[in-house]
Order: structure tokens, then C-alpha cells, then sequence
């Protein structure tokens, strides 16, 4: 696995002092969190802006602002968002602006050890192109125009890669979020995407579509039908969008997946975060870590001490715990295998702000260590499913990437529906038809945990009778 890190320490200090000589300010600067205001109470309304007493700094906000922004473009992809919303700000400069630069200016201080970080850890073939599209609604308090958020990366079982990441202003007002999304998903696939796919079908010398990875279920599907009865307002706003999203759709050249709003990458680029909690829990989804070691945090998201086992690789594999089988440890893996399958099975805890999930090391190990364990995880993997079995399963018209297994379930349940989302995705179902005690249920739960991107899911009370 090659790692690669971008560091703009050094870069990031020349911004803090290129602020301090044109501010002249002598006060030290406090450490902050989030390069965010507080902005929810009315004192923050500049909707009346020839009321606003105009700042001090907004002689030399240009200045430092594009210094910050090469930082922000090349490396600290957290700063895109507030140094966009002040650079829109330059010829309108109020004291508010000169607070938001101050914090801002702060946090950089504050963050100078945060680093971007990739790694590369898989093959040509198993590397796919995805991009996170984001965008929220009515964030800017003086126009009431929305912030579109975009990040492009380079993603495998053991490989994460940034390309891109974008915070820009919309150009027009959105009545509603699913309407601000498909701009946001416009602009990304356009400027972003349609270039990147590619760049990117030449490089690896095969076909690739784009993964858009997008939380609003609308947005995706106004999109694939191009039609939407209760917005008929957007013939006259957003229609070239539409039109022009939809035949791409159509074209094969992106699908759309359905992604949680707290693992929205892009979302880091389109709002004001304060909570501390989510804006940690936002930079790692972007790649963002301090450097030279990885954190932990306690209950209010505060570093406490580095990790004791340095040498466990970085990686963003978001398997379940229970499905430690799908990690792809054979019986011939080593010690710095399965160190590699633990941490792997661990991440989703660290994203979500779990409890300290590297207690559990020593469990995994234990059990990766039982005779005979591998070898019959090697023998369940080579092994197909048999006939009498493949009416649990429902795999649809397309080569299976990803399994779920449900137990304790109906056999009709809504997560198990093939769907436009849930292409190449196979379900195996252990219902009351099939006794998950029996050595058939153990084996096919079994076969869809070893086979590689395997979900895990349990209905708990049990609804399968």
C-alpha cells in the first residue's frame, strides 16, 4: 500500500503571519475548532446591508484570503467553504466579515498539523470513480442563494484518492432543496465528472461510470424520470439542467447510489459547521487527519492520545464488524494481514464517533486465531450455492459488487427490493422458510460474508416469525 501526504504546514504559517502583518493585530490568536461563527441568532442578519458599518480589514481581505485559498485548493479541502463565502464578500465588506476572517484565520493557526492524505492499495480493476454531490439550502442570509458542494475521488476496497473539491456560490435562488441539489449535481458532473471519467477511461484502459454519491432521494429522482409534477416551475429555472443531467443518466455515464446525510463527503463544502463532533467526523470523510498520527477521540470529540499499534495502515474499507470474514483474510495471511483486516473492520466505528473501537482488537485477533478458522473461511469462499438454496437469494440482472445478508427477516422486506439503486447488489434473505440454526442458514450467511462487500443486517425483535 503507497500512502500519500499532503502537507501545508509550512504554507498555512505563512498565511497566518501574511494576516497578522496587514491586520496589525497583537493579541495571540485563541485555538477554535471550526473555522466557523456561531451565526444562528438575529445579530448575524445582514440582510440590510446599507444599515452594516463597513469593516476594517476589507482593504486587505483579497490579499489574505488568496493566499488561503491555494492552501484550500491544493491540499485542505475543509477551507474551500469559509474562504468561498468571504471572497464573495470582498466589495461588501462589513464587521462581521472582519470576525469571520479573524476565526477563520484562527482555525488555520489552529489546524496547521491537519493534513490531506491517499492511499493506494488496490489494483487497476477494483478502482472506482466516485463523486459526492452536496448543496444546502438558502445558506447565504443576504441573497438567500445556496452553496454547491462537490468531491471527486478515486475509491477501492483499500484505496482512497481526492481529485477534486469544490465550494461555489449558486447563481440563482432554489425554492427547495431537492431544486439546489440538482445544481450542485449539475455543476459536479459537468465540471467535474464528465472531464474525470475521461481522464480516468483512458488511464486504466477499461469502461467507467461515475458512483454519485447523493442523500436526497428527490433530486435522483427527478433526474431519471426528467419530469416532476410538483415543480413545474423549474421549465423556467432548471430545465437545462434536468435535460441535460437525464440524458447523461440515460448515457451510462453515472448512476446514482443513495448515501446517508452523515457520510455525505461533499457536505464539509456546502455548510457552517460548528459542532465539533461533526466537523471532525466530516474531515475524515474527506481524508483530512492530523499528521503523523491517527486520534481518537473522547465523548465530546477531543483528541486524547495517539493510537499504541503505529504501524496499522490506513485505509477506508467500511465493513460491518460482524461480517469480519468479508476483509479477504485467506489462510495463508500473516500477522500484518490480518492487522490490516482489524483496523479495516473497525473504520465505520471511528467515523461515527463509537466508542474506542481498538478494544476490540484483541477479540478479532483471538478469532481470526482459532484452528482451523481460515481454512474454512477459504472453503465456504470456493464453494457455490446450491440450487435447493438459491431461492433465499436475489441478485437481479446484474454481476454482484455487494451482498447483504438479512436474518431474523420477512420475506418480502423493503431493503431486499431491487430497485434503480440497488443494481448489482445480491440479498440473501434467512426468513422463517429457513432455519438460520440449520447448517444450511450458517452456510449461506456464511457465502455472503466471505464473498467481499458484505453488509450484515439483523432484525431485531424478529420479524420473520
Amino acid at each position: 500500500m503507497r500512502v500519500c501526504k499532503y502537507d501545508m504546514c509550512g504554507f498555512l504559517d505563512q498565511c497566518v503571519n501574511r494576516y497578522l502583518e496587514l491586520s496589525h493585530v497583537t493579541a495571540p490568536l485563541k485555538h477554535v475548532a471550526t473555522p466557523f461563527l456561531d451565526e444562528g441568532t438575529p445579530e448575524f442578519d445582514e440582510n440590510d446591508l446599507s444599515n452594516s458599518e463597513v469593516g476594517i480589514l476589507g482593504d486587505i481581505a483579497s490579499a489574505v484570503l488568496m493566499k488561503i485559498l491555494y492552501a484550500a485548493r491544493m491540499g485542505r479541502y475543509d477551507l474551500l467553504r469559509p474562504v468561498g463565502a468571504l471572497a464573495s464578500r470582498v466589495t461588501k465588506w462589513t464587521q462581521l466579515c472582519d470576525r469571520r476572517l479573524h476565526r477563520l484565520v484562527a482555525y488555520i493557526k489552529s489546524s496547521r498539523n491537519v493534513c490531506m492524505y491517499s492511499w493506494v492499495g488496490d489494483s487497476a480493476d477494483k478502482l472506482e470513480l466516485v463523486m459526492y454531490c452536496d448543496a444546502d439550502l438558502a445558506g447565504d442570509r443576504n441573497d438567500s442563494k445556496s452553496t454547491s458542494g462537490v468531491f471527486l475521488c478515486i475509491v477501492g476496497p483499500c484505496s482512497f484518492f481526492p481529485l477534486a473539491g469544490i465550494s461555489k456560490k449558486q447563481t440563482s435562488v432554489s425554492k427547495s432543496t431537492p431544486e439546489a441539489e440538482i445544481v450542485a449535481l449539475d455543476h459536479g458532473v459537468c465540471k467535474e465528472g464528465i472531464p474525470a471519467l475521461a481522464l480516468w477511461t483512458k488511464i486504466l484502459g477499461r469502461s467507467m461510470q461515475i458512483r454519485v454519491m447523493e442523500d436526497n432521494d428527490a433530486a435522483s429522482r427527478i433526474i431519471i424520470t426528467s419530469r416532476n409534477p410538483s415543480m413545474r416551475h423549474m421549465s423556467r429555472t432548471q430545465r437545462i439542467d434536468v435535460a441535460w443531467l437525464n440524458e447523461r443518466f440515460s448515457g451510462g455515464d453515472f448512476g446514482f447510489v443513495t448515501c446517508p446525510s452523515e457520510f455525505q463527503a461533499a457536505d464539509i463544502m456546502t455548510k457552517s459547521f460548528t459542532d465539533v463532533i461533526v466537523w471532525r467526523r466530516n474531515l475524515m470523510l474527506i481524508g483530512h487527519f492530523d499528521s503523523g498520527k491517527w486520534l481518537r477521540d473522547d465523548d465530546n470529540g477531543f483528541p486524547k492520545k495517539p493510537l499504541k499499534d503505529a504501524s496499522v495502515p490506513l485505509t477506508i474499507d467500511c465493513a460491518v464488524l460482524a461480517a469480519a470474514t468479508s476483509t479477504g483474510v485467506s489462510a495463508t495471511s500473516g500477522p500484518d494481514r490480518i492487522n490490516e483486516a482489524c483496523y479495516r473492520l473497525n473504520k465505520m466505528s471511528i467515523r461515527t464517533c463509537l466508542p474506542d473501537v481498538y478494544e476490540h482488537f484483541g477479540k478479532i485477533k483471538e478469532c481470526f486465531s482459532t484452528p482451523g478458522i481460515l481454512h474454512r473461511i477459504d472453503e465456504v469462499r470456493c464453494r457455490s450455492i446450491p440450487d435447493h438454496l438459491m431461492k433465499f437469494v436475489n441478485q437481479g440482472e446484474f454481476p454482484c459488487q455487494r451482498t447483504i445478508v438479512e436474518f431474523c427477516c420477512g420475506s418480502e422486506t423493503s431493503i431486499g427490493k431491487q430497485i434503480f439503486r440497488a443494481e448489482n447488489c445480491r440479498v440473501i434473505r434467512i426468513s422463517q422458510d429457513l432455519d438460520a440454526t440449520s447448517d444450511d442458514g450458517k452456510y449461506l450467511a456464511a457465502k455472503g460474508c466471505v464473498d467481499g462487500n458484505a453488509l450484515l443486517y439483523a432484525s431485531i425483535p424478529c420479524t420473520g416469525g
